[in-house]
């Protein structure tokens, strides 16, 4: 299952890190400011676009949406790290759901 990961992903790889060394090397490219500012918004729908696609699978019932609410209110109020809020977010979803 890796290696059939790894290939189908390979492509996407080297092409994000060819992207990274251009985008470094035109560093001093009058127009790079302007093309980053337009690129935000797009980066931003595809964050949230991934975020409401994985929400579907993950949210089941309303302990769960709770969860999930609280680790989002969590990460807007406070300034701890987000991957840590996840983190716990899951470990509390599987000590709620264990028996089932």
């Amino acid at each position: 299952m890796r290696a059939t990961a790894v290939a189908k992903d390979s492509e996407k790889m080297i092409a994000a890190f060819g992207a990274g060394r251009l985008w470094a090397k035109l560093e001093k490219w009058p127009w790079r400011g302007a093309i980053q500012r337009g690129l935000a918004p797009v980066s931003v729908g595809l964050v949230l676009s991934g975020a409401i696609s994985l929400a579907g699978g993950a949210l089941t019932g309303w302990l769960t949406a709770l969860v999930a609410v609280a680790v989002f209110a969590a990460m807007l109020r406070t300034r701890i790290n987000p991957a840590l809020l996840i983190l716990c977010g899951a470990l509390i979803g599987l000590f709620t759901f264990r028996g089932q």
